[in-house]
């Protein structure tokens, strides 16, 4: 009698360690799809992140370029500035020119005029 409860006893701990086991065995594969779903999850942020990446890198890239292209449109806009600054100052110029040819031109007209004039006077 002692052996058939030490063998029931047994038995009923046996089956309460194997329901415990697949207790466990349930608990291990649901971790077990627990840390494959946060694998997934940190691949993911990870892709998301290398992507971000990159578009910071594009975006500092296009900054640089279009910080580049301001600096040259300043320096053509400056060189411009000065050329037309050049170009008033030879316009300038050359109107001071002209009124001094002029105010030439008419001296020498009133000097030949006063030649002719003694001319005239010697020939007479």
């Amino acid at each position: 009698d002692v052996l058939k409860v030490a063998r029931t006893l047994l038995l009923e701990e046996r089956k309460t360690v194997d329901a415990r086991l697949a207790v466990l065995a349930r608990a291990l594969k649901e971790a077990s799809r627990i840390k494959a779903i946060v694998g997934q999850g940190q691949e993911m942020q990870q892709d998301q992140e290398a992507i971000a990446e990159r578009k910071a890198k594009f975006l500092e890239a296009s900054v640089a370029k279009e910080e580049e292209q301001a600096v040259v449109v300043t320096a053509v806009q400056e060189k411009d500035e000065k050329l037309k600054t050049k170009i008033r100052n030879a316009e300038v110029a050359l109107e001071k020119y002209q009124a001094k040819a002029r105010a030439k031109r008419e001296t020498i007209g009133e000097k030949w005029n006063e030649a002719a004039l003694l001319l005239d006077q010697v020939s007479s």
